[in-house]
């Protein structure tokens, strides 16, 4: 199983960066994790919907197939670490590589939503897209602690 992670964003920080790539190499020993970066579109007018569509039809071009799709959103499904655990083996149990989707500032196309095997939320609290990288890339780290049986994911 590979795991990607999609984002609509222009470039992170290199805090973020450091972030992402302190828990992608320790993640990639057991599942090899991709981030692709995508380009925000340029609003046209002040109707965001048209971008959004823009900005969903770009997703779905670097959505690998037959992978699942797992989009972020604050209307999603709040889990706990461990049931964010229970949720990932179910996932691994359908033999498919998994898809993260965070969209941008402006959020997601409702097609994105729409589209989704799974819509999950990291918080109740609005977080800021790239810290939500960074949040996201933590606890599948420390799913695949636990998977390993690894002390890290007490605490």
């Amino acid at each position: 199983m590979k795991i990607h992670i999609l984002t609509i964003s222009n470039k992170y920080p290199l805090w973020i960066t450091n972030g992402f790539d302190q828990y992608s190499e320790r993640i990639a020993l057991n599942f090899p994790i991709t981030l692709k970066q995508i380009k925000p579109s340029v609003k046209k007018n002040k109707n965001s919907d048209s971008t959004l569509l823009e900005e969903a039809l770009k997703l779905e071009s670097y959505t690998p197939k037959n992978s699942l799709r797992i989009v972020l959103d604050n209307r999603g499904k709040l889990l706990s670490t461990e049931k964010f655990y229970s949720q990932f083996q179910v996932w691994m149990n359908q033999g498919k590589d998994l898809c993260f989707i965070i969209g941008s500032a402006d959020g997601l196309a409702q097609k994105m939503r729409d589209d989704a095997d799974f819509i999950l939320s990291l918080s109740n609290m609005t977080i800021a897209h790239p810290l939500a990288l960074v949040l996201l890339t933590e606890q599948i780290y420390r799913v695949v602690s636990i998977i390993n049986r690894h002390p890290y994911h007490r605490g």
